[in-house]
């Protein structure tokens, strides 16, 4: 039982501690979300980063024109609101990672979050920036 013990330790640790890095916009997308985009949704532009910890750290930029009920579905299981307060880009943001003034900022008021979402009404364009450290 013991042997079992450090064996199952051994895998963990190893198989947890590596970084995941990727400036694939779908793949990026994946690692974020947990499934692939459907067939009407358009991934633009994307870059993901996982820590190489067994804690769960990354950061995640995308560029997306999702379909609006699935906009609908992430405000509510985010809990997002409008956001109006003053937000500075993170200086490592991607070259085309550029929310536009007349985009809606949303963010997670219940929590201490860097995180921003940023939404165009009348293109449908989305900007996810999340973050968790």
């Amino acid at each position: 039982m013991r042997r079992l013990t450090i064996i199952i330790l051994i895998a963990f640790t190893v198989t947890s501690c590596f970084p995941v890095h990727t400036k694939d916009a779908e793949k990026a997308f994946e690692h974020w979300a947990g499934f692939k985009a459907p067939d009407d949704f358009e991934i633009m532009e994307g870059e993901y980063w996982k820590s190489p910890h067994f804690t769960y750290e990354f950061e995640v930029f995308l560029k997306l024109k999702p379909t609006e009920e699935w906009w609908t579905k992430l405000i509510e299981q985010y809990k997002l609101t409008e956001d109006y307060q003053l937000w500075t880009a993170p200086d490592k943001k991607p070259i085309w990672f550029m929310p536009t003034d007349k985009m809606i900022m949303y963010s997670r008021h219940d929590i201490v979050d860097k995180s921003r979402f940023f939404y165009d009404k009348e293109t449908g364009l989305v900007y996810i920036y999340e973050v968790q450290f």
